[in-house]
C-alpha cells in the first residue's frame, strides 16, 4: 500500500511539472509570435511608406549639381 500512495505522489508530481512546462512553452511561442508580428507590420508599414513616397532619381542625360571628375574647369 505503501508503495501505491508513493508512485501516485510521483506520479501526480510529474503530471503538474509537465503541465507547468507546457503553459511556460506556450507563453514562450506566444511572444515570439508578437514580436514575429510586429516586425512584420514594421515590414509592411516601410514597404507602404516607400510605394507612396517613391525616391528621385537622376537621368542619365540630365545635368547633376555636383562636378565629375572628367568635367573640365571653367575659366
Amino acid at each position: 500500500m505503501v508503495v501505491g500512495v508513493v508512485c501516485a505522489v510521483i506520479v501526480i508530481i510529474l503530471s503538474r511539472m509537465w503541465l507547468r512546462r507546457g503553459r511556460k512553452i506556450r507563453a514562450i511561442k506566444s511572444a515570439e509570435k508578437l514580436v514575429r508580428d510586429n516586425e512584420n507590420a514594421k515590414l509592411r508599414a516601410a514597404k507602404k511608406a516607400a510605394k507612396s513616397h517613391p525616391v528621385s532619381t537622376n537621368d542619365a542625360g540630365s545635368p547633376t549639381s555636383s562636378g565629375s571628375p572628367t568635367d573640365t574647369p571653367e575659366a
